[in-house]
This record gives C-alpha cells, structure tokens and sequence, in this order.
C-alpha cells in the first residue's frame, strides 16, 4: 500500500516539475515521505527554494489523486502525512482472513532445527537457531507448503561412545559451579585429545558402540531415575536461563534509550545548513552510536534505518549543496543585486507605516536568499546597507527603532527554516552568556561598552 502511495504521488510530482528525479525520500518522524526538490528548480525558476516550495504545496493540495493527503512546506522542504485513512485502510486489510497466505501448494517440506549436540554445552547460538527455524517454520506454512518439523535427538553414535569412554577412563569429577552440559563437554574435549595421542582408544570406543546398540531399554526404575536426574538440571539451566536474559533485556532497553536520544539529535540537524558544525556533530553522534551496545532485536532494525535516514538526509543535502554551490551563488548575487536597485529606487507614499512595512518585506526577501560569491559578500552588503539606512534616515526611524525592527525581521525568518529551535535555543544561549557576564561587570564596578548579539545580521 505504501509502495502504490509512493508511486502515485512521484508520478503526480514528475508531472507538476517536470524533472523526471523528484528526489523523494522517507519523512522520518515529521512525514510519511518528503521531497527537496525545489532546491533543484531554483536555477530553473531564479527563485528562491522556500518560494518554490509554497508554490508546489498550492498546486499539490489540488490535485484530485493526492485527496486525503497532508501537504506542508517546512522551508524549502515538502512533507507528505497520509493521515489516519491510510492507516485504518492497512489495518482493516491486515484484519482479513488470510492476510498474508499464498495459495496452498502440494510440496512437502521437513525442516530440521536446533538439534544441539549432546556432547557440547547449550549456548545462545541454540537459542538463535530456534528462533530462525521457527521462523521459517511459520514462513513456509504461511506460504502454502505442506511441513514437517523434526529435532534430531542425537543420543547415540560415536560421539556419545567417546562420552562414555571419558566418563570411565578419564577423571570425570565435575567442577565445582560447573553446569551439566559444560561438564559433559569439557570431558568429550579431553578424550578426543587423548585418541589422537593413543590410536588403540579408537578400537576401545567401536566396541563401547557395539554394546550401546546392542543394549535394549531400561527398567522403569532407571528410566525415572534418570529422567529426575535430567529434569533436574534442565530445570537449573532455565532458571539460569531466565537471569541471563532477563539482565540482558535491562541492558539492552538502556542501550535502546540512548539510541533513541542520538537519533533525536541527529534529525534535529537533518535539515541543517551549518556544513561544517553540523557535519562535525554527526559525525560524533555516529562515534557514539558505535560504542552503544545491542539493542532488543525488535527495534534493532528500526531505530538504525531511523538514525541512518537523519544522517543521510544531512549529508545528501550537503553534498547536493556544494555540487551546485558556484551556479546557486550566482543565481543569488543576481537576486541580491536586484533588490538593492529596488531599495535605491524605492518609492515613497504618504503613509509612514506602510513605507516602512514594504521594507520590512524587502528585508525578509533578502534573508531568504543563500550566500553569494565570498569576493562579492562584502561589496553587496555595504551596498544593501547604505540603501536601507538611506531610507530609514527619509524615513525618521531612530537606531533603537531599526534594531528592533532587524531584530523581529531576522527571527521571522528563522522561524521558517527547519533547524530554527535549534538556532533560536543557540541564540539564546549567547544573549544569557552575556547577560551573566555584563551582571558580573556591573557588581564589580567596571564600566563596558555592549553589542549584544540579538542586532541585525543581514546574510549574504
């Protein structure tokens, strides 16, 4: 269902763009699926990504085969949710009889699991390998086919011989703490040694077979006795068994948790445009994700496609970034130089306010556009500069006014970018540095002249 969504709404996309790679990828927590394909038609429209993006959300919303579908521009970014009628839609499927199945097939299968040696100690690899054979157990049946499933009991043949003939000639004393199936093994271990040193041992366990075969069933006093026997420490290896895992589960939950908390960290810079920090925080995150130990298996696959997706998404647009960073930048320089004529040639009208909302609008259109070539940064910003205080001056707006305005103009437009909590909590981190340090000042008597960081900060 998934697969139809996806196909669906990539054919209505390569429609609306007409660019056959609409860049379509999973959303993580935010979306279901997401697209950043308005970075790709900035150079063909000369428009900035985030523009683009409303604009395709606007023509998206009303296309008849997305019905039902929540559409959203997160910056440049596009997220698609398919909303609880696609998820009631999956489970009412999953509810019918037969979910799942194939038709019925007359090949029969048997399939041998498990079947640990008698001669060697049980250990979670045995434990593994019922959990895959009852897998497949269930996948087949699923399928159709007729199965059977076997355990090989193996309590005779050569190996045991060799047991046996440990057991009697060797010292066979079980250590102390030692488990049954360590003891048995340990005990096998050392009689094979001692048949590759003595050849004529071998002729001594062939005849130990001979007997074995040749003995029929015990009485039933020795069978309870043995049975009690075995009871007993298949009862001490479960006991055993439910500490062990139980320990193991509490380990792996934590591990789970701290999983979780570096993929949180790392979607909060997924759609970070901080290159060479941000680039510098996964790559710790990754670090760290590497020396955390096993999760439970359930979650295993999941919580790493989650942690990897944050990763990539970074890293994608990153790379797509600086691929088309000197064409991007141009495009810009281009857009920038545009709006500064617009500021010189601005036209006046009567009302004072609206004069001074139209800046604000040409403000926040300059903070919208990227960087620019790093030769020309300077000479554009001293240019845009002299052009909004020219106005300003026209205008009458004192320094305390225009820094209030750049302020709320800045913030406006962080509010729209993806990472914008995490640059705002960073902002505020920097103001309360300072405030502690001017209060310092203050109770010591020093007198210092402020710039407090929250001025305006024009991009280029």
């Amino acid at each position: 269902m998934l697969l139809e969504k996806r196909t669906i709404l990539e054919r209505v996309l390569k429609e609306t763009t007409g660019l056959n790679d609409v860049l379509l990828a999973e959303g993580g927590e935010h979306a279901d699926l997401a697209t950043t394909v308005a970075f790709a038609l900035a150079k063909q429209k000369k428009q900035a990504p985030v523009k683009i993006a409303q604009d395709l959300v606007a023509d998206l919303s009303k296309h008849p085969e997305l019905t039902g579908m929540t559409i959203e521009a997160k910056g440049p970014y596009i997220n698609f949710i398919f909303g609880k009628e696609y998820v009631s839609e999956i489970v009412k499927a999953a509810l019918q009889p037969g979910y799942g199945s194939l038709e019925k097939k007359t090949t029969r299968v048997v399939l041998e699991h498990t079947s640990a040696n008698p001669n060697g100690p049980l250990h979670v690899g045995h434990i593994r390998n019922s959990i895959i054979g009852d897998t497949l157990a269930r996948a087949f049946r699923k399928a159709g086919y007729r199965l059977e499933v076997q355990y090989y009991v193996n309590d005779m043949g050569r190996q045991i011989a060799i047991v046996v003939w440990g057991f009697t000639h060797l010292d066979s004393t079980q250590h102390e703490g030692e488990k049954e199936d360590a003891h048995i093994a340990r005990i096998y271990i050392a009689a094979n040694r001692r048949i590759e040193e003595d050849p004529e041992i071998t002729q001594q366990v062939n005849e130990l077979l001979k007997l074995w075969k040749s003995i029929g069933q015990a009485g039933q006093k020795v069978n309870n006795e043995v049975w009690m026997r075995f009871k007993g420490n298949l009862d001490t290896y479960f006991a055993n068994k439910k500490d062990f895992f139980g320990k193991l589960k509490e380990q792996q939950l934590h591990n789970y948790n701290l999983k979780v908390d570096l993929c949180v960290q790392a979607e909060a810079l997924r759609y970070s445009t901080e290159w060479r920090n941000s680039s510098r925080d996964l790559i710790r995150l990754q670090d760290e994700w590497k020396k955390i130990g096993p999760v439970p298996r359930k979650h295993s696959d999941k919580i790493w496609k989650r942690f990897r997706a944050a990763c990539d998404e970074f890293f994608h647009r990153k790379s797509e970034y600086f691929k088309n960073v000197q064409s991007t930048e141009g495009e810009n320089m281009t857009l920038k130089t545009e709006l500064i004529r617009k500021l010189e040639e601005f036209e006046y009208t009567a009302d004072r306010q609206a004069n001074l909302e139209s800046v604000k609008e040409l403000q926040r259109q300059w903070m919208e556009i990227g960087h620019v070539p790093i030769k020309e940064k300077d000479r554009l910003q001293a240019e845009y500069k002299a052009a909004v205080n020219k106005i300003y001056d026209k205008l009458k707006v004192d320094t305390a006014e225009q820094r209030t305005s750049n302020y709320r103009n800045r913030f406006e437009n962080i509010k729209e970018q993806p990472d914008a909590h995490r640059i705002i909590n960073k902002e505020r981190n920097s103001l309360q540095i300072r405030i502690d340090e001017l209060k310092e000042e203050s109770s010591s008597g020093k007198t210092t002249s402020v710039s407090l960081p929250v001025q305006n900060r024009p991009m280029c």
